[in-house]
């Protein structure tokens, strides 16, 4: 049993962590959204592509945090705590700073849009998380290879934006979320939260 102090600690790590999923969501993003029209043959991003691309993200980022909690020998309870926690909160956070600078019409119903949003990225969520989870490695042998996370995190993208065959951006994708998740603390976190929640 955890006293207030342990508590408030724990809660403080859990809100961390969801907070920099989402940074690495947008800042991978960015990342894609610079190089498009270089590995692209499209001026720019449309708003529908970013959107799918920050989601995907995020749903990647997510799974990673499972897959590290799971790698550093977290319970069951403690990787569904974390989860548990992180999740909801991460998705109604993207789907609130999609909508930053976009206005709607005059009688549009924003709370209902907000909950069939949610909803449906939840949803996509699950799904990206079974065909994250159905991979051995984060890595495999080679570039794209789908039976790594970030070989299937390149193709899922590459297919949603309806560039599938194209491997330049693939290639963007792949390196730009490894780069972003090894700069970041969010193993340590995730072992020091794991610890925390045994």
């Amino acid at each position: 049993m955890m006293n207030r102090k342990q508590k408030n600690d724990t809660e403080k790590l859990i809100k961390l962590l969801e907070l920099n999923t989402g940074v690495l969501s947008l800042k991978v993003t960015e990342t894609i959204y610079d190089a498009w029209a270089s590995v692209t043959d499209e001026n720019s991003m449309s708003w529908e592509s970013c959107y799918t691309v920050q989601f995907e993200l995020l749903f990647f980022f997510l799974h990673m945090l499972s897959r590290v909690a799971f790698m550093c020998g977290g319970r069951a309870k403690a990787r569904a705590t974390l989860q548990d926690a992180i999740v909801p909160e991460a998705i109604s956070k993207m789907i609130k700073a999609s909508l930053v600078g976009v206005t709607s019409k005059k009688g549009f119903d924003s709370e209902k849009w907000y909950s069939d949003t949610f909803i449906k990225e939840f949803k996509r969520m699950n799904e990206a998380e079974m065909d994250y989870g159905s991979c051995t490695d984060i890595v495999e042998e080679s570039l794209f290879d789908e039976k790594g996370t970030l070989g299937k995190l390149s193709k899922r993208i590459s297919y949603l934006v309806g560039q599938e065959d194209n491997k330049s951006l693939r290639f963007t994708i792949e390196r730009a979320a490894i780069e972003a998740w090894n700069k970041s603390n969010q193993t340590e976190l995730v072992v020091k939260a794991c610890s925390m929640l045994r």
